[in-house]
């Protein structure tokens, strides 16, 4: 709509420049074309209101450009800022602290204590640090579930499998909407994934994520959060908004 209003202003402006201009007795009038006994006499209060036309056409055309802008600028100000690091690798065996999970599923002491003295399990957990900051939280829950080293080769090929298929999700996305947003929705599918799919931030439990596609461009390459209630809310950097449901959230903007 903005770039119609736009075109139509430049047009009536052509239009009232293209006019020729002529005064006869005591009379001006303006005429378009070669001028001839019979050429109409068009009243300069035409002309004038074509320019007003063309000025208000303008007017309201950048105004619809400017206005999201404004509006975003203004809400800016009521958003509430959050950490939206991505998850730290988990620690390494040695270490004392806990993986990437900050409430394990597990028994994390035990964990830590068989990576002490049995081989393959540290060698298994090194592989599965490689895959991704959450593998060896998922090779311990696993593991310890099962509690048996004839399946720690099947478990190791579910968590590759998983992480090659996260890696071609990923490439997908970078591919449609560019590196900064695809790691923006992964890094935020991984924490998600560590904590029951319950988001941090909110508390409450999340039914969809997807990269943001709306307008308001300071959220370009943030996410769109769907939550089970209906609510919505989309992210970038440090920026959050809310929304009574998705369609509100792609149309805000």
């Amino acid at each position: 709509m903005r770039f119609v209003l736009l075109v139509a202003a430049a047009i009536v402006a052509i239009i009232c420049l293209s006019a020729n201009r002529i005064e006869a007795w005591g009379t001006t009038c303006y005429y378009y074309g070669e001028l001839r006994a019979d050429s109409a006499c068009i009243s300069p209060g035409v002309i004038i209101g074509g320019w007003i036309a063309a000025f208000v056409l303008a007017a309201v055309g950048a105004w619809l450009f400017i206005a999201p802008a404004l509006s975003q600028g203004r809400v800016a100000e009521s958003y509430v800022q959050y950490d939206a690091s991505p998850p730290r690798p988990s620690a390494p065996a040695a270490s004392t602290a806990a993986p990437t999970n900050s409430l394990p599923t597990f028994d994390f002491r035990r964990w830590q204590t068989l990576l002490e003295v049995d081989s393959d399990l540290r060698a298994a957990a090194e592989v599965a640090r490689q895959l991704g900051p959450t593998y060896e939280n998922q090779l311990a829950e696993k593991y310890l579930a099962l509690n048996d080293k004839a399946y720690l080769n099947a478990i190791l090929d579910r968590l590759r499998a998983d992480a090659g298929a996260k890696q071609s999700e990923r490439d997908q996305l970078t591919r449609q909407a560019g590196e900064t947003a695809a790691t923006n929705l992964m890094s935020l599918r991984d924490i998600l994934a560590g904590n029951d799919n319950v988001d941090k931030v909110t508390g409450q439990r999340v039914r969809s994520t997807e990269i943001y596609a709306g307008p308001a461009l300071s959220f370009s390459g943030g996410v769109l959060i769907e939550f089970e209630d209906g609510a919505a809310e989309i992210r970038s950097g440090g920026l959050r908004r809310p929304f009574k449901n998705r369609t509100e959230a792609l149309a805000w903007g």
